[in-house]
């Protein structure tokens, strides 16, 4: 993220970093791509759990905020098999043209 504390207010838009003045805000925990961030809008006063995910698709000030009321991995699921999960699914790239030789595979 970018380390311009002016530029930085203008692209989180409404929200503010967790921890500076205060014990609310955002907190990263993923990128998206091409140029997004996944977000935790972080309230110290409720139960972690109930914390709901922002995120931008891309980082810019124009960019709208995208809300999910969902757990970190039900945001994975969705976002790797729900080729509706919109803005962030993976999966609609691979409907729009599946490559046969692409394959997960575990690593250790």
């Amino acid at each position: 993220m970018e380390n311009h504390p002016h530029r930085m207010e203008r692209l989180l838009g409404p929200h503010k970093v967790y921890g500076i003045n205060g014990r609310s805000g955002v907190i990263p925990w993923c990128s998206a791509a091409p140029d997004g961030v996944i977000f935790w809008l972080a309230d110290a006063a409720v139960d972690p759990d109930s914390w709901p995910i922002v995120g931008k698709y891309e980082l810019t000030h124009e960019e709208e905020w995208h809300r999910f009321d969902m757990s970190a991995s039900e945001f994975v699921y969705r976002a790797l098999t729900d080729s509706e999960f919109r803005p962030f699914s993976v999966q609609r790239w691979w409907d729009q043209d599946p490559d046969p030789s692409l394959t997960f595979q575990r690593t250790r």
